[in-house]
This record gives structure tokens, sequence and C-alpha cells, in this order.
């Protein structure tokens, strides 16, 4: 009896970095071909929301049964505000469609990873070379060390959570804005299905302008105290740095610190910024589809002129607090502040010098005409 050699190449096993990165790649992503798409939704958020639960930030179940959660973000968990918005927006599906929202997602989280883990080498680093600075009793510095670097990292987890759920609410603008450009009425298609179509579209765009008001209401107080507090503590680590740039334990924390300040504020401005362009383009959708307009239909004219002037409100977006809306003449005028700010604090420092000199000089000369006198 023969032995057959089989023709069916075998598959090589996948090293360990590459099924890590697969599994990771996979999970906490909702099945598309689910059909009850009611059963699959605690995948929703899954990323978010197990990050959140380790540190202790987010609970699945009612905020009042644990007493050790309720002294971490009390705002936002006293009306279960947490939940609602994980439950409401948008989440990415496994289909190839949602595949760039997928791979910004996990290229978020690898940036959370990698900072994570700088913060801990570099406080680890502070905490064994400035170990006198912090404080004389072991336990005290144990205290500051690790509750500093805890508080960090729920600061990064909330931004992280700003931009995940900022990014999916984006995407979902942008694939109803391609649906409004590529809508077209057909000759066999009447005008009663070409309603239809535009109306549903119209509903969807006005459930994603809710989601844009419930993200606004959750983080409009983070967003304003975050970016108010961000432009003095990026401009005096960068004059501090400058004074001490000698220092190598003042350069490694200094440096990090500022990009940073520059990495938060990035995150916290850009995808608002461009989430208000894209709620802001619907209009010039809706205005440049000649299907919509021609030939003309009352029903659709009505739809569309209510639909062109929800999309045109000034305040769809992302605000500081209710004062203004993150776009780009924000960002702008956010940077020339900052600009001008640190402008006029080094020309400060520098006339400060320069004071201190004269007054040294000063003082020096009338030492020296003292002197003189009283050797005459």
């Amino acid at each position: 009896m023969s032995l057959l050699k089989s023709t069916t190449p075998t598959k090589r096993p996948k090293s360990l970095p590459s099924r890590l990165w697969h599994s990771f790649n996979k999970w906490g992503w909702t099945d598309h071909t689910t059909s009850d798409v009611i059963a699959d939704e605690a995948s929703h958020y899954r990323r978010i929301k197990t990050m959140l639960a380790i540190s202790g930030v987010y609970h699945e179940r009612e905020c009042y049964t644990d007493f050790g959660r309720l002294i971490f973000l009390l705002y936002w968990q006293r009306n279960n505000a947490l939940g609602i918005l994980l439950k409401g927006l948008p989440w990415p599906t496994t289909s190839p469609a949602d595949a760039p929202i997928r791979r910004m997602i996990n290229c978020v989280f690898v940036m959370y990873i990698v900072h994570a883990l700088g913060a801990i080498t570099l406080t680890a680093y502070a905490f064994m070379t400035r170990i006198e600075d912090v404080s004389y009793y072991l336990e005290s510095r144990l205290l500051t060390s690790v509750g500093g670097l805890y508080s960090h990292l729920i600061l990064v987890k909330t931004i992280v959570l700003h931009v995940v759920t900022s990014v999916n609410v984006y995407h979902a603008i942008l694939k109803v804005n391609a649906d409004l450009k590529n809508l077209k009425k057909t000759n066999s298609q009447n005008s009663i299905e070409f309603n239809e179509k535009f109306q549903e579209l119209y509903n969807t765009h006005n459930n994603l302008a809710e989601m844009v008001r419930t993200l606004d209401r959750f983080f409009q107080a983070y967003t304003f105290v975050l970016i108010a507090l961000n432009i003095p503590v990026l401009v005096f680590t960068a004059l501090d740095l400058m004074d001490n740039i000698e220092s190598g334990a003042q350069t490694a924390i200094g440096i990090p610190l500022i990009a940073f300040c520059c990495i938060e504020l990035t995150a916290l401005t850009a995808m608002p910024a461009k989430m208000h362009v894209a709620m802001h383009n619907t209009a010039s959708m809706i205005l440049e589809n000649p299907s919509i307009w021609f030939p003309y239909d009352e029903s659709v004219y009505q739809i569309a002129n209510v639909f062109v002037s929800h999309v045109r409100e000034t305040n769809l977006g992302i605000t500081l607090w209710g004062f203004a809306v993150v776009n780009k003449p924000t960002i702008m005028a956010t940077v020339s502040v900052a600009l001008t700010f640190f402008t006029f604090v080094v020309q400060a420092k520098w006339h400060e010098n320069e004071l201190h000199e004269r007054f040294a000089n000063l003082t020096n000369a009338a030492s020296s005409s003292t002197m003189a006198v009283v050797l005459i």
C-alpha cells in the first residue's frame, strides 16, 4: 500500500505577535452579519467599556450599586450619562466598508498603550532620581507618584473616549453625505420611492445631529476646562525647559509634557472641527444634487428646505461650554492666543532679567563710590 503525499500546502502557524495583533484587530467589533442587532448590542464600545471599567470609571449596572465607583466621574455617572452615550452612538462593524474607521480606532488604542507605558516609565524614573524632592517619607512618595500617575491615565482615557466617539459620529455623517451625493432619480423609480429614500436620509441625519448634541452635552465642560488649562501648562513648561535645557532630568520630563499638551489640543479640537465641516457640507450635497430639484416636486422641495435649514444651524457641533463651537476658526484663535501669551511671557522674562542686571550694576556702582569716598 503506497503512501500518497498530500498536495495541499500546509499553513504555517502564525507567530505570537501576529496572533496578538489579529486578536486585537478583531476584538470589540459588532458582527455585520448578525440578524438581530439588539442581541449583539453588548459588543458596542467593548474596548472603551473595558478600558474605563479597569480604572473604576464606568460600571455596566446602576452606578449606585457600588460605592467605590461613586468617587469617579460623579457628574457623568449620576444620571448614567456615560451608559446612554455609549448605547446611542454608532459603532463600526466587521464589514469592509468600516475598515478605515477600525484602523483609526486601532491606532488610537495603540497610541494610548504606548503613552501609558511611557507615563509609567517616566514616573518610575522621576521617583527614583528625584526621590528626595517628592517627600521625606516613603508612604507620601508612593501616594504622590501612584496617585498622580492614576489621575493622568484617567485623563488620557477620557480623551480616548472623546476621540473614539467623535470619530464614529464623523464617519456616520460622511456616509449620509455620500448617500445624498449618489441619490439619483431613475426612470423606473417613481416619485414616491424617491421621496421615501430622501426622507429616510433626512431622518438619519437628524438622528446624527441629536448624537452630536449628546456629545456636546457630555463633553462641553470637559473640553472647555482642558483647553483652558492646556495653554498655560504648555507655555510655562516651554519656559522652564528653556531655562533648564542643560538639565537632563528636566529635559526628560519637559519634552514629553510639551508633546502631550500638543497631542491633547489636537485630540480635543481636530475631530470636532472636521465633524462641524461635515455637518455643514450636507447642505452643499443637497443643493448640488439635480435629482432633488428637477423635475419640480413640492414634497421633495419641502423636505430639502427643512434639511438645508437644519444643517445650517450655527451651534451644531461640539462647543466650549456653550461659548463657541469647536471649528477651524476657533482652533486658529486658540493657537494665536497661545503664541501671543508665550511671546508676552518671554518678553516679560527678558525684561525681568534686564532689570535684575541693571539693579546689580547700580548696586555695584554705588558700592564702589562708597568705598572710594571712605578711602578718600
